[in-house]
């Protein structure tokens, strides 16, 4: 991972935001559901990205399924 690390986390309609996840070599990005705190989930996980671990992952409701 390089250290040109960016993220973005819009709020669209009622439960919904776009979030974007990019470092120099990757993006990621989508349309997720904030039913649980997904925000939260979202930034302790890339913190810990600077840590020991090589891999973190994350979980978004899935809605409206």
């Amino acid at each position: 991972m390089t250290g040109d690390l960016r993220f973005s986390w819009e709020l669209g309609g009622s439960g919904w935001a776009a979030c974007r996840i990019a470092d120099g070599t990757s993006e990621w990005k989508d349309i997720v559901s904030y039913l649980s705190d997904a925000l939260a989930d979202t930034l302790h996980a890339m913190g810990g990205l600077y840590g020991a671990s090589d891999a973190e992952r994350i979980s978004f409701e899935l809605e409206p399924a």
